[in-house]
């Protein structure tokens, strides 16, 4: 679950700024169901087994979203870069609420697993 935020915070930035040149945010592309594939990649990728590790580069890639979404100006959020997904305006704002919903939902799971339950 780590391994997966970890990635998502960054795939997060690549597709905003693929969103904000009019381009389909790469992870749209995936075949696999429910974005399996650019999920495997992250799990292949942060495969520590160092909780302090991960929770750092979890840590990390947060801030490093933070300054992103906070570099950009307020009416980049809702702007309609003619981005669409399953029939819906994809833009940076519904993005961003669909990786908080991702972290609401893990983040009992992160909790006890940072804490070695």
């Amino acid at each position: 679950v780590t391994a997966h935020l970890i990635g998502w915070n960054q795939y997060t930035i690549e597709g905003c700024q693929q969103m904000r040149r009019g381009e389909t945010p790469f992870y749209f592309i995936d075949p696999g169901d429910d974005f399996s594939k650019v999920n495997a990649v992250s799990v292949r990728k942060y495969h520590s087994r160092s909780r302090r590790k991960l929770v750092s580069e979890l840590e990390a890639s947060a801030q490093e979203l933070r300054q992103f979404l906070l570099s950009l100006d307020p009416t980049e959020w809702k702007a309609d870069y003619g981005v669409r997904w399953k029939g819906g305006i994809v833009t940076i704002r519904n993005t961003v609420d669909g990786l908080v919903r991702d972290y609401v939902l893990h983040r009992q799971q992160i909790e006890e697993w940072a804490r070695g339950v």
